[in-house]
């Protein structure tokens, strides 16, 4: 017989927990795998998708840049700012 797993639990005994919480599985911004890993929704990063990208429109970064781990955006050579919708003086 396999168990049936419930909220934030996976695993063939369902003993293994899914980061963030076991009521709020992926802190609600992902999906929680067989394997008890999240897989964060676009916007969101981290182990337990805690940390959200900041966005123009729904696009991480402006698409000026990529969304690191912990949800600070590194933008692109020639632009700047917490969504990379700066452009740098003389474009660089």
């Amino acid at each position: 017989a396999s168990c049936t797993c419930v909220g934030g639990w996976r695993g063939p005994d369902c003993a293994l927990e899914c980061p963030g919480t076991n009521l709020f599985p992926c802190t609600l911004h992902g999906k929680c795998t067989i394997d008890a890993k999240c897989e964060c929704d676009s916007l969101y990063r981290g182990d337990a998708c805690e940390y959200q990208c900041p966005d123009v429109l729904g696009i991480p970064c402006g698409a000026r840049g990529i969304c690191n781990a912990t949800g600070q955006c590194e933008c692109n050579d020639g632009y700047r700012g917490t969504t990379c919708m700066d452009e740098c003086p003389g474009g660089a």
